[in-house]
C-alpha cells in the first residue's frame, strides 16, 4: 500500500516518491529492537544497583525494602523511557529500532514528523493500546491503513522510506 500523504522533505518528497505504510512485521521487528534495547539497559542498571548495595537480596533479609527500591525503579525506567521514545519520535522520526529498519512515526494527516503534543499523545495511547494485552497495538494489523489505537489515538503513521526494507513484509508473510 502506497501511502498518499506521507511525501516529507527528507524523504519521498525531495524525489517525488511516495512513501509504503509500514506493516506489522515491521512495526514488531523495530518494536522488538526497542524493547531488547530497554531490556539490556535495564539490566545492566539493576545489576550495577545491586552490586553496589543499593537494592538488596532476599539473602540480605531486605524483601520489602528490595521491593519497594524495585517498584520505584521500575517506574523511573518507564518514565525515562517514555522521554526518550517521545523525543526520537519528534526530533528524530523514529525509535531506534523503527530507524534501523528505515521506519518513520509521521502525522497522518500531513506526512510531517510530530510535534510534542503529538508525540505524548502516541506515548499515552501507546499505553491504552498495551493494555488489553497488546490488542490495540495487534489492531495494526487488520487497518487498512495499518494503524493500530495508539496511532489513531495521536494522529500518526509509521512509513517505510526505503522500499527495500518495506518488502520485509512480505518476506516475513512466507513463515506466518
Amino acid at each position: 500500500m502506497v501511502h498518499d500523504t506521507a511525501q516529507l522533505a527528507s524523504g519521498g518528497a525531495s524525489r517525488g516518491e511516495p512513501l509504503a505504510l509500514a506493516g506489522i512485521w515491521a512495526r514488531a521487528a523495530s518494536a522488538s529492537i526497542d524493547l531488547t534495547s530497554i531490556g539490556v539497559g535495564l539490566l545492566i542498571s539493576l545489576g550495577a544497583l545491586r552490586s553496589g548495595g543499593i537494592l538488596a537480596g532476599p539473602e540480605d533479609g531486605a524483601m520489602i525494602a528490595d521491593q519497594r527500591a524495585l517498584a520505584v525503579f521500575g517506574a523511573a525506567w518507564l518514565a525515562l523511557t517514555s522521554v526518550v521514545v517521545a523525543a526520537c519520535w519528534r526530533t528524530l522520526g523514529a525509535s531506534p529500532g523503527g530507524m534501523l529498519l528505515g521506519c518513520r512515526v509521521v502525522d497522518a494527516r500531513t506526512g510531517h514528523r510530530l510535534r510534542w503534543g503529538r508525540a505524548w499523545l502516541r506515548v499515552l495511547g501507546t499505553v491504552v493500546a498495551l493494555l488489553p494485552l497488546g490488542l490495540g497495538w495487534l489492531a495494526a494489523a487488520w487497518h487498512p491503513r495499518r494503524r493500530g489505537w495508539h496511532d489513531r489515538i495521536a494522529g500518526t503513521e509509521v512509513v517505510v522510506e526505503d522500499e527495500s526494507r518495506a518488502s520485509l513484509d512480505d518476506w516475513l508473510k512466507h513463515f506466518s
